[in-house]
């Protein structure tokens, strides 16, 4: 489990939350199947820390350096061989909500509440946010919720599928009940399999990536035959 871990709102003083190096590594752990990201707290994130955030724009390469890192983590989330859950409570606004819907898997409080603020600061979301929101969710929800602005609740967010589902239990206990259900009795290589095969359609010509899941099939069927016939 990764925590956004800056109390009470979760402001996130950099656009990484986390270094690629720990992200890979866990990811690697034969023992992890699945990664959930949550907030500590009453909050997932409230979003970036504006004053930080212009006091670093006072040097516009350190600005575009931080911006890049933080894209390139997100997409390093999204990218894992392995899902990744968002388990989000509270507020879960910019760069938060930014962070959340980089995730394969995101579950939210039906108490919590979302928004892309930046535009009332004359900002667009700087992470990914506009095409993830574009691509994920449509046209509309994504100019709706960008170009206003306004907090939505998560009925909203269910709607404009920013979340895939809502619980009234707590959060992370669901997510991580829904993760388990999902991994834990699948050895390692199937999960990864099938996230890369998941992966493949999307960066893939359709051919090729019809071709390269028949392949990771017959490795795994040739695996699993060998292991039946071991005494």
């Amino acid at each position: 489990m990764l925590q956004i871990n800056t109390p009470p709102q979760n402001y996130l003083k950099s656009p990484s939350f986390i270094s690629k190096e720990l992200l890979y590594h866990i990811a690697d752990d034969q023992e992890i199947k699945g990664i959930i990201i949550t907030g500590i707290g009453r909050h997932f994130s409230a979003g970036a820390d504006l004053n930080h955030l212009f006091e670093l724009a006072q040097n516009p390469e350190d600005l575009l350096q931080a911006m890049e890192a933080g894209n390139t983590l997100l997409d390093d989330i999204s990218a894992l061989p392995i899902p990744v859950a968002a388990a989000i409570n509270g507020v879960c606004m910019g760069g938060g909500l930014e962070i959340a819907i980089a995730c394969h898997i995101r579950i939210a409080s039906a108490k919590s509440i979302f928004a892309f603020p930046e535009i009332n600061a004359n900002l667009i979301p700087g992470l990914g946010g506009i095409i993830r929101m574009a691509t994920q969710s449509g046209t509309f929800p994504a100019l709706s919720a960008i170009l206003s602005g306004e907090t939505f609740d998560a009925q909203k967010a269910l709607e404009y599928r920013v979340v895939h589902q809502l619980t009234e239990e707590k959060v992370l206990d669901y997510t991580l009940a829904y993760m388990n259900t999902l991994v834990a009795s699948k050895p390692k290589k199937v999960v990864v399999s099938i996230m890369q095969s998941i992966h493949n359609a999307y960066k893939l010509p359709l051919h090729e990536a019809l071709n390269e899941e028949t392949h990771m099939f017959c490795a795994l069927a040739l695996e699993e035959a060998a292991r039946r016939k071991t005494p």
